[in-house]
């Protein structure tokens, strides 16, 4: 007997392992799959913009990495004392505009780069609802404190949503012609839209997904919102704000990611460095810096050889 739904999972078309170079962007739950993808030792190239929860606002920014087109002071604006970029998440605010464009540049700089031998984009869409910006017109990737009136919230129609990213993974191929794409939607609840705009938000998300799927060749679509839905759905699967998945979801998440996805000899490889993952994460009570600093060079080198020696 069964008590819970559970969502199959087929292997890919295509696999990966460590050879392969990721680029991951989008909401805070690209974040944390990125962050997983660093930790074992994956090449990756990770939300050169921020954390971004539109579509639109994370296409457009992908879109400038296409271009190698650096930002200038004219797109920096200035409030309570910080230069900031619609474009960007808050995190690239600074006081000094000079600053925050040699970090916008830095990362866009890097993005650019990568982006000619990238294997893979994995895309994690976080809402359909959005803030334009009245002035340009524009749905920006952070409100930077702005006067509320400075925006309207608007909920962005799915042909929209679908239409943007069909155009920018077809500026992609013309730069890179064999890059893959993994869509997903973030499983993360957005109460603050209300419970049935959250649901309306995620449908938006959900069905230009399934239309990349079905119009573009080499897309897929990973079901991280199905799982915790379906598989996991009970509140001690969430974090303390009852909205965001807990470790343990992301941790199962991350283990169905791997079954479609990877390779069976790279996930037992995964899973003979999961103890030097543990010990990089967790530093000792009683190890000084230096001390420490020589055990973390240690272990990276014993990953970095483990990968070396099946690939």
């Amino acid at each position: 007997m069964n008590f819970r739904t559970e969502i199959p999972i087929t292997s890919a078309n295509w696999n990966l392992d460590h050879s392969a170079k990721l680029m991951v962007y989008g909401s805070c739950f690209a974040q944390r799959i990125g962050s997983w993808l660093n930790d074992y030792r994956f090449q990756i190239n990770l939300n050169s913009h921020g954390i971004i929860f539109h579509p639109i606002a994370l296409a457009r920014g992908i879109q400038r990495a296409v271009d190698a087109l650096p930002y200038t002071e004219q797109d920096l604006l200035l409030n309570n004392g910080l230069y900031a970029s619609l474009d960007h998440h808050g995190s690239f605010s600074a006081g000094n505009a000079q600053d925050a464009l040699s970090k916008m540049n830095a990362q866009l700089s890097a993005a650019s780069s990568f982006l000619q031998s990238a294997n893979v984009m994995v895309v994690t869409w976080g809402s359909a609802w959005a803030y334009e910006h009245l002035h340009s017109g524009r749905i920006v990737a952070n409100c930077h404190k702005l006067p509320q009136a400075d925006f309207r919230k608007v909920l962005v129609d799915h042909e929209a949503i679908f239409q943007s990213w069909f155009n920018v993974v077809q500026s992609l191929r013309q730069l890179n012609p064999g890059l893959r794409f993994i869509f997903t939607v973030s499983p993360v609840r957005y109460l603050r839209d209300g419970a049935h705009g959250n649901q309306l938000s995620k449908a938006h998300l959900l069905l230009a997904a399934e239309r990349l799927t079905e119009s573009l060749p080499n897309v897929s679509y990973f079901p991280a919102y199905e799982i915790v839905l379906d598989e996991l759905r009970d509140y001690r699967f969430y974090s303390e704000d009852m909205l965001h998945p807990s470790q343990q979801a992301v941790d199962y998440i991350i283990e169905k990611f791997q079954h479609m996805y990877l390779t069976d000899g790279c996930r037992e490889t995964i899973s003979k460095m999961e103890s030097m993952v543990k010990f990089l994460r967790h530093r000792p009570l009683h190890l000084d810096e230096a001390d420490w600093n020589q055990a973390k060079a240690s272990k990276t080198k014993q990953m970095d050889e483990l990968i070396q020696s099946v690939s």
